[in-house]
């Protein structure tokens, strides 16, 4: 779970969360985030909902994705064949059909269909 807490510590920095804010948000404590970030305990499915809910994205780019500055703007631009490479570079005996890869791929373009939605109504 070493990338599961980088990428906590990685989406709280980003938003310029301290450990204090964050737990605050989530209903967790500061000792939780700090035990996660610092690889000393791993959440549950019910934290891990409620971290990528929060952050908008899926539990299987938390657990699946390094995320930095470079994969990060893939994520944000919903670019589902990127995201996709970067999954198989990450995961061992990578499989295709995989339902973790199906998530992905079906949220993504879900979100661009309501994304492509609004903008048609703005115009």
């Amino acid at each position: 779970m070493y990338l599961v807490s980088e990428n906590i510590k990685y989406l709280r920095a980003k938003q310029k969360l301290s450990q204090n804010q964050l737990a605050d948000k989530l209903l967790l404590t500061r000792n939780q985030i700090n035990s996660y970030e610092n690889g000393n305990a791993q959440p549950s499915i019910d934290v891990l909902k409620k971290i990528s809910a929060f952050f908008l994205i899926s539990i299987d780019v938390l657990v699946f994705i390094p995320l930095n500055k470079d994969t990060f703007q893939y994520i944000t631009k919903f670019d589902i064949d990127e995201m996709l490479a970067l999954i198989k570079d990450n995961r061992e005996e990578f499989k295709l059909n995989e339902l973790g890869v199906l998530n992905i791929s079906e949220m993504f373009r879900n979100l661009q269909l309501e994304i492509d939605k609004k903008n048609k109504l703005k115009y």
